[in-house]
């Protein structure tokens, strides 16, 4: 107890943050994707086209006409009907979509979702809150913001450990 009252005082408290704390202790809700582009399931192809040309993400979700989510559409997968050139006016996102069989809540922790992207070898999960797709979060986004949020802590603890520099409490 007076270790952990010692450490806050010398206001060294949470400097020894590791990428997997910050994945054990931020909800999914704070990281995830909201505003993103979704693809209904009859949308034509030329629109979902439209949609990857006009944005950066990788993965697209489709949703039926309810709103749930019915699938993914990638980049490879759009790469796949450019080789198959026959049939491409009468194709639609559903036909391009990839079912995934899971999702995830925007409660549960980003160490959650890394583990289920590992398990299912997936670039994306969907986030649904009663059946509703609400979000979306890809690889990308979590490696981003581990990224950014470590190196806010770092100048944080160089701040700090400047501060006590010139207190003269760091010899």
């Amino acid at each position: 107890m007076f270790t952990k009252i010692a450490i806050t005082k010398a206001g060294e408290t949470g400097l020894n943050i590791t990428e997997y704390d910050i994945m054990q202790t931020t909800p999914l809700k704070d990281v995830i994707s909201s505003g993103f582009p979704v693809l209904y399931d009859k949308m034509p192809l030329i629109n979902v086209l439209e949609i990857f040309r006009d944005n950066d993400q990788l993965n697209y979700p489709v949703v039926d006409h309810e709103n749930q989510f019915s699938g993914i559409i990638t980049v490879d997968s759009i790469r796949q009907v450019f080789m198959e050139t026959e049939a491409m006016s009468f194709l639609m996102a559903h036909d391009l979509m990839e079912s995934l069989l899971i999702s995830i809540s925007p409660e549960e922790s980003m160490a959650e979702v890394q583990e289920l992207l590992e398990k299912y070898g997936v670039e994306c999960l969907p986030v649904e809150k009663n059946n509703k797709l609400i979000g979306f979060i890809e690889k990308r986004d979590l490696k981003k913001f581990i990224s950014t949020k470590m190196i806010i802590l770092e100048e944080e603890r160089a701040r700090l450990e400047n501060v006590q520099m010139k207190r003269g409490e760091i010899c």
